[in-house]
């Protein structure tokens, strides 16, 4: 009793000294810096990482878990996310290294464990999904590793490429071949650079011997710029006669659409690596025709006419998106153009000769750009008298080619007509027409920037970056037209219109040009005030332009009649309609309805109501 009395009384000596103890562990906790600072655990973690590829991964844990009890739970989550992957990532290597399988099952199911927190945090972690999907897949769980690695494609980003192509290899080792070409395909379609990938492709296509799906990824190579890999390529399926039996002919179209968007001298083309490969494929009875007519073609050879070649087909077969015809085409352009820039005369003839092979080749259509191309060669020649020769050789076709444009809605090719027809007849001096209409700079001008305007607007709704870059001569033509026509002001209009657009799309060189074509026509032009000041705007930020001399025009009257007037300053009139209460739509088209509220507007205020503006209504309206 006195014994137990004693020890109580110790006890109760030392609470002060424990009270004490535990109020200074409390402070010093409200005041101690924490384990580590966010520096040093950005330290740790580089640290980590070079004792992964150093393949320590014990090590570089320790460091990614000391760096973990710091940040866990703090403000700076993709600290934390970049631990937890790297965190899984060294469990994994780890697991590489250990011969026991339930040992390593447990360490991928660790890894796993360290991969899913970090998705809390950033749930489109392509890498993270796709290390889960390894996992699962060594793992044996098919069902998980199929639904990480289509999450991974979808949400990977510039790495998605590689996910896809990790996922194909996963389908093939489970014998899902056609699986796996297809989203060995998609890695090629997203990396189109990515040699891995197209190995993959060729290898996979090759085992099914699928020539259909070959020819589709050549013609995407073709698309991305991977040409010289497409033609290699489809020469390899053309010397592979074991694997490929059908579309052999496809193969060589692709050959020849690669051979035309590059730069060569035709005369060496047969000594060439592709040269010497056709050559050695005209033992095949299917090859051997259209390849002696390829060689008739560089050899400078080929006849006047081409109706019985076979090259000469309109449509493409199935899966090629260009026919032999167009493909042929492309390379006799492409010829042209390589001639055209060599010095010499005989280099202009060669060039001539196979612009005439590019525009004529087939009896349906010509190829405009061709055609537009032979008569800017001329003009810079000083050959203008050849212009008429070739308006009355290719003139039908070119406007066949530009009805086929307009049924299929193809706006790109509508311009590239419209504008050859336009470039020709206005150097041929037909600046307008009555009969028939059509055959006039002014119309065929006018369409094709209509055309432009309407194609880059479609390819601006769905996306694409194939837009129509209009060159300068096109608008300054039109101009020119105008002015030859007597509608200076509408030329003056085109003018300032596409000068301003190249200005504001950071290109002043074709600002300038396109109203240097005005610089001739030194008499006085009257026109609005507000085309006035942009014009003079233009000369002040283009220096060396020799500037019209533009006086203000009389506003014109604006009344109803067919087509409708149309303008700034019927929009003005709209909406000063407007402001005085009536009900009007300002869309600068003076319609039924704006000569009605005209109307209107001069009963009200006890004026003639003719429906037409003078300068009594525009004073009252408050309108210049």
């Amino acid at each position: 009793m006195i014994k137990n009395m004693t020890n109580k009384k110790r006890f109760l000596r030392w609470i002060p000294f424990l009270v004490i103890g535990i109020m200074l562990t409390a402070v010093h906790g409200l005041f101690a810096q924490p384990v580590e600072s966010p520096e040093q655990v950005s330290g740790l973690l580089e640290n980590g990482v070079t004792k992964l590829e150093q393949n320590r991964p014990d090590e570089a844990l320790s460091d990614f878990l000391t760096g973990l009890k710091t940040v866990r739970g703090g403000q700076d989550k993709t600290l934390e996310s970049r631990l937890l992957f790297y965190s899984g990532l060294a469990l994994q290597q780890k697991a590489l290294n250990i011969g026991n399988d339930q040992e390593k099952k447990d360490l991928l199911l660790k890894a796993a464990g360290y991969y899913n927190r970090m998705l809390q945090i950033k749930p489109e972690s392509g890498a993270a999904l796709n290390n889960l999907a390894q996992i699962y897949a060594g793992m044996g769980e098919y069902d998980k590793s199929d639904h990480f690695f289509q999450q991974g494609i979808r949400t990977g980003g510039t790495r998605k490429g590689f996910y896809a192509l990790n996922y194909a290899e996963q389908l093939q080792a489970r014998g899902e071949t056609s699986a796996a070409l297809f989203y060995t395909l998609k890695a090629a379609e997203e990396q189109p650079s990515d040699l891995n990938a197209h190995k993959a492709v060729v290898k996979r296509v090759w085992q099914l011997k699928d020539s259909q799906t070959c020819l589709q990824y050549l013609w995407r190579l073709m698309k991305h710029g991977a040409v010289n890999r497409a033609e290699e390529t489809a020469l390899n399926a053309l010397s592979s006669k074991d694997v490929f039996t059908d579309n052999r002919k496809e193969f060589l179209v692709v050959v020849t659409a690669a051979l035309a968007r590059q730069y060569y001298h035709p005369a060496g083309f047969i000594g060439s690596e592709t040269g010497s490969r056709l050559f050695a494929l005209r033992e095949s009875s299917d090859l051997q025709r259209p390849i002696n007519e390829l060689f008739a073609l560089h050899e400078e050879t080929a006849p006047g006419k081409f109706d019985s070649w076979w090259w000469n087909r309109r449509r493409p077969v199935l899966p090629s998106p260009v026919s032999g015809r167009e493909a042929f085409r492309r390379l006799a352009h492409s010829l042209a153009k390589r001639w055209r820039v060599a010095p010499g005369q005989q280099a202009i003839k060669a060039a001539e000769r196979y612009y005439n092979i590019a525009i004529g080749f087939g009896s349906h259509d010509a190829d405009p750009e061709s055609f537009l191309e032979l008569a800017d060669l001329y003009v810079n020649t000083g050959r203008v008298e050849k212009l008429a020769e070739l308006s009355h050789r290719y003139e039908t076709s070119l406007y066949r080619g530009k009805a086929d444009g307009y049924q299929e809605k193809n706006w790109a090719n509508i311009y590239k007509f419209h504008s050859a027809l336009g470039f020709v007849y206005a150097h041929l001096g037909q600046w307008e027409n009555t009969d028939p209409y059509y055959a006039s700079a002014v119309f065929q001008l006018k369409h094709a920037l209509t055309a432009a305007q309407n194609h880059n607007y479609e390819a601006a709704s769905v996306g694409t970056k194939t837009t129509i870059n209009i060159p300068a001569q096109i608008p300054a033509l039109l101009s020119k037209a105008y002015f030859e026509t007597g509608h200076f002001e509408k030329g003056v209009n085109t003018a300032v219109k596409y000068a301003e657009t190249f200005l504001k799309d950071g290109r002043p060189d074709k600002a300038k040009e396109t109203l240097e074509y005005l610089e001739t026509y030194q008499a006085p032009v009257g026109v609005q005030k507000n085309l006035k000041t942009r014009y003079d705007n233009l000369v002040r930020q283009l220096p060396g332009i020799e500037p019209l001399t533009l006086k203000i025009a009389p506003p014109r009257t604006l009344m109803l009649k067919y087509p409708y007037q149309r303008g700034e300053d019927v929009r003005k009139l709209q909406k000063a309609l407007s402001n005085q209460g009536i009900r009007l739509k300002p869309d600068g088209i003076f319609g039924k309805d704006s000569a009605q509220a005209l109307k209107t507007y001069q009963q009200n205020q006890g004026l003639p109501a003719t429906g037409r503006t003078d300068t009594t209504t525009l004073k009252s309206l408050g309108v210049e």
